[in-house]
């Protein structure tokens, strides 16, 4: 059976006007306290939420959070800072190891992005080699490295599940895998049977409403989005992790909301 997680952004909203920072440790964990409380088995965040604690929390948090899953991952512009992202990666492993971080998403859309066409090569070669390089370290310290496809407003590196399920295969490491979310499928109209005929490389997945609203909001686009999402999920025995990546401005109210939805669509 899969696993149900939420994402804490980098600010988080709680409703009636109070605000917190994800980056300051003890907000973060209220919150996850918060989401697990829901009937949430995991959390999710941004990796510079994870750099941004000292070695003191990022210990104390291995024993207290229930952080498992982290997304974004290169703070900058990965064809001009390689070998600075290279270090920058090897860290990060080692801190989501003490963490118990098991996944790492590889999103960035603007960082990867590609300016002119005319690199596309040079640039998919540097990428290729950056992701079998950071791959050995996160092999070696637990984690798996699970590529985002993102919609085409946002990037032109890795658009589809399929195109990135394609560029796995080909890169063929143990520690690199691919990610399904049903919003960017959604703007990039791909049908959701694709994650049933790649089910052995996805291993994470990201929901929301189409509208990219919390799981259960009302006036959230199509009705039907995701249960037809859980119908396919289900049918296949998808057995990895799936976690909420939403607009969250009320976690106080959507929280538990969210994890009702979705924990619906359990068998």
């Amino acid at each position: 059976m899969y696993r149900l997680g939420c994402n804490i952004p980098g600010t988080i909203l709680w409703g009636n006007g109070k605000v917190a920072r994800a980056g300051k440790y003890e907000e973060f964990k209220k919150a996850n306290d918060f989401l697990i409380e829901c009937g949430f088995d995991y959390v999710e965040t941004p990796l510079g939420n994870v750099m941004a604690m000292s070695d003191k929390e990022v210990a104390k948090g291995g024993e207290e959070l229930t952080l498992r899953a982290t997304n974004g991952f290169l703070p900058k512009k990965l064809y001009s800072h390689y070998d600075e992202l290279v270090a920058y990666a090897e860290k990060a492993f080692k801190r989501l190891k003490t963490l118990g971080v098991e996944t790492a998403v590889f999103g960035s859309g603007k960082h990867r992005k590609i300016t002119f066409e005319f690199m596309r090569k040079k640039r998919m070669m540097m990428l290729k080699d950056y992701l079998k390089t950071i791959g050995d370290c996160a092999y070696e310290n637990g984690v798996t490295i699970n590529i985002e496809p993102l919609n085409s407003g946002e990037t032109n590196v890795f658009n589809t599940v399929q195109e990135t399920c394609d560029f796995v295969r080909e890169l063929n490491h143990p520690a690199v895998v691919a990610l399904a979310d049903i919003y960017h499928m959604g703007l990039m109209k791909e049908d959701f049977s694709v994650i049933e005929k790649e089910k052995e490389l996805i291993k994470h997945i990201h929901v929301s409403e189409k509208n990219r609203a919390m799981p259960g909001e009302p006036g959230n686009g199509e009705e039907n989005f995701l249960s037809e999402f859980f119908a396919i999920a289900n049918n296949v025995g998808y057995d990895n992790k799936i976690s909420v990546e939403a607009k969250l401005n009320n976690l106080q109210k959507q929280g538990p909301l969210s994890f009702r939805t979705l924990n619906s669509f359990q068998k």
